[in-house]
């Protein structure tokens, strides 16, 4: 472990001549005290010239530790932002269906055995999706089947809405020039995200 000005750096110092037992190396304004191990003592030095690869190679190293980070790539931006963009859309028909993929895979079964009802002329027992509503709500089949469907065509409206927008939007992702920087991007998102954004009904 190498520190300078408090600053420390972990440095293979086998490639470095350095006196044996060598412990620390104190050193403050222009006046220095080599440490030793064991029953060594320690020296007093008035110069750092023996050990100037050692400060040039942690030099060298914080130099590099502080350099900037690179901006993201092109590619980087444009996974960021579609990934953005996915996520946006879900937490959009997330308002409607909160419990998430379950809820949906649900509300979709439900809406096909409805269609299958009205398909055979609403004859038989209802289907436990429009028996369960006829239950919950006490209404009759007629009504629990009204209500499903209303229900469906206005959740498949929003839902054919939003993933339009977050197709369209992903284009005009993909549109964006390699020299476009990631305030560009953050625009484009917006713009995009700022009109899947009216659906704000949790009705």
């Amino acid at each position: 472990m190498v520190i300078v000005d408090g600053y420390a750096l972990k440095i293979d110092l086998s490639q470095y001549s350095i006196p044996g037992k060598l412990h620390a190396l104190q050193w403050r304004d222009g006046q220095g005290e080599e440490e030793y191990t064991g029953e060594i003592p320690n020296k007093t030095i008035d110069t750092l010239a023996s050990y100037d690869a050692i400060l040039f190679e942690h030099q060298r190293q914080k130099a590099v530790q502080d350099l900037p980070e690179p901006p993201p790539t092109h590619q980087e931006l444009l996974d960021l932002y579609r990934n953005k963009l996915d996520q946006f859309a879900d937490a959009v028909r997330g308002r409607f269906l909160p419990g998430g993929t379950t809820v949906e895979r649900e509300y979709v079964r439900v809406a096909q055995q409805t269609r299958e009802f009205i398909d055979n002329g609403m004859q038989g027992e209802p289907p436990s999706g429009v028996a369960d509503h006829m239950r919950r709500y006490s209404v009759d089949a007629t009504t629990a089947v009204e209500k499903i469907r209303q229900v469906e065509l206005k959740f498949n409206g929003i839902l054919d809405t939003v993933r339009s927008l977050r197709m369209d939007g992903k284009t005009a992702l993909e549109a964006l020039p390699e020299t476009a920087n990631e305030a560009e991007f953050e625009v484009e998102f917006n713009a995009w995200a700022n009109q899947m954004d009216q659906f704000k009904d949790q009705s």
